[in-house]
């Protein structure tokens, strides 16, 4: 068994970046989702139960798959708009 069998496409990831040449490409396979992009972190919120149920159930009803939203994009929306109008008030 390899020694660093584990953490290896991890290691070889980061010895390309420190050495500055190109990073082990990902194979074919599932895209990377919201969990795996730096550009998301993930929070704990506290939601009245039957309230997020019913979001739930709308968010499931859309038929049209482009216009369907998964919860963290509808807080998402909800947290860009409420911002937005912060900064113009």
């Amino acid at each position: 068994m390899p020694r660093n069998a584990k953490y290896g496409s991890q290691l070889a990831n980061l010895k390309a970046e420190r050495d500055g040449t190109p990073a082990v490409s990902r194979g074919p396979g599932r895209p990377l989702g919201k969990r795996s992009d730096k550009a998301y972190k993930g929070y704990s919120v506290l939601l009245r139960r039957e309230s997020q149920r019913k979001a739930h159930n709308i968010l499931r009803e859309e038929e049209d798959d482009d216009k369907r939203l998964d919860f963290s994009s509808l807080i998402q929306q909800l947290l860009d708009s409420w911002l937005a109008k912060q900064k113009a008030a």
